[in-house]
């Protein structure tokens, strides 16, 4: 196990100061990107489906207050 340990470091090279800022800058940036995902599924779902008129009361009173919290107001269809 330790010839293959020390192979390994021989064959990968030493993580530089510059790829080690690289690295980190993608870290710092994948929450964000994330984020911006998860509100481009919220926004093509809202195009693609209609909001139903239907629903039970607790459950249309839980959607206000995540439109509230999330600063999206419901549109009207």
């Amino acid at each position: 196990m330790r010839n293959v340990c020390e192979a390994a470091k021989r064959r990968s090279p030493t993580m530089t100061k510059e790829n080690a800022q690289k690295e980190n800058a993608q870290y710092e940036y994948e929450p964000f990107a994330w984020w911006l995902t998860r509100e481009q599924i919220g926004r093509d779902l809202r195009e693609r489906y209609a909001v139903a008129q239907g629903l039970p009361a607790r459950l249309l009173a839980l959607v206000k207050i995540l439109h509230a919290v999330d600063g999206n107001p419901p549109q009207a269809r």
